[in-house]
């Protein structure tokens, strides 16, 4: 399938690439689709970077591989923003 065909199928859909290499994109795709990877954390500054929209609750991503070959179709299930670090409230909270 190409990325117009997944597009069309998915309106509203965006698309995504995971991973910086090819090799941990080919990785990142398969923990998604043996759904061992159902959660992500990403800096919100890197998609004005990017030129990527913000993730929003139930939009459809198309998961490209490196040549952009249309791979999952993913619904974003739930989206939370929150400060990104490691402090003690944050320690307290995941450790408790």
């Amino acid at each position: 399938m190409q990325v117009e065909a997944a597009l069309a199928r998915y309106p509203g859909a965006v698309t995504s690439r995971h991973g910086d290499c090819a090799a941990l994109n080919t990785e990142i795709l398969g923990l998604v689709r043996s759904e061992a990877k159902t959660v992500s954390c990403v800096a919100v500054a890197g998609f004005a970077a990017r030129g990527e929209a913000l993730p929003e609750a139930g939009r459809v991503d198309i998961a490209l591989d490196r040549d952009d070959v249309p791979q999952l179709a993913v619904r974003k299930v739930e989206v939370s923003r929150m400060l990104f670090g490691f402090g003690s409230r944050f320690a307290c909270l995941t450790h408790s």
